[in-house]
């Protein structure tokens, strides 16, 4: 695939799925009767940052890559602990996860962004979803494809 096509790709996938997460963000909001604009606006922080990075990819913006890097980045660690709880997905999962009951695997399509500090928990855990590693290697071979 060269550059151009992966970039097209890549972009619709990070809008699409960023879009989905914005959605069902604001329906939990509405939902729950927690709809202002803090709680809104924050709960929807990392959708809107791989949305971004897929508009920009589609219009070859300079900073494309960058906020791309960025929004995978996030994707990567499932973290659950008493100290720090952290999920974001925006798009596929394809995750690893171990935890103090063995391991296990998982593969979806999801949109979550879970967040916590100091919360009780049953069992702790920690995994990574690989779906995010592979859009950077796509992403790092467009750059290097273009130059």
């Amino acid at each position: 695939m060269n550059a151009i096509k992966t970039r097209t790709v890549l972009g619709w996938y990070q809008l699409g799925a960023a879009t989905i997460g914005g959605l069902v963000t604001v329906w939990a909001h509405w939902r729950a009767g927690t709809l202002d604009v803090e709680s809104l606006a924050l709960s929807s922080a990392p959708f809107a940052v791989v949305g971004t990075a897929g508009r920009w990819l589609l219009v070859d913006h300079r900073k494309a890559v960058l906020l791309t890097l960025i929004g995978q980045v996030l994707q990567i660690p499932i973290i659950f602990s008493p100290r720090l709880i952290w999920k974001f997905v925006a798009g596929v999962n394809f995750s690893v996860a171990f935890s103090t009951a063995g391991s296990s695997v998982y593969a979806g399509i999801e949109t979550t962004w879970l967040v916590a500090w100091n919360r009780p928990i049953d069992q702790s855990s920690i995994g990574l979803n690989l779906v995010p590693i592979v859009v950077i290697l796509l992403v790092l071979r467009m750059r290097r494809l273009r130059t």
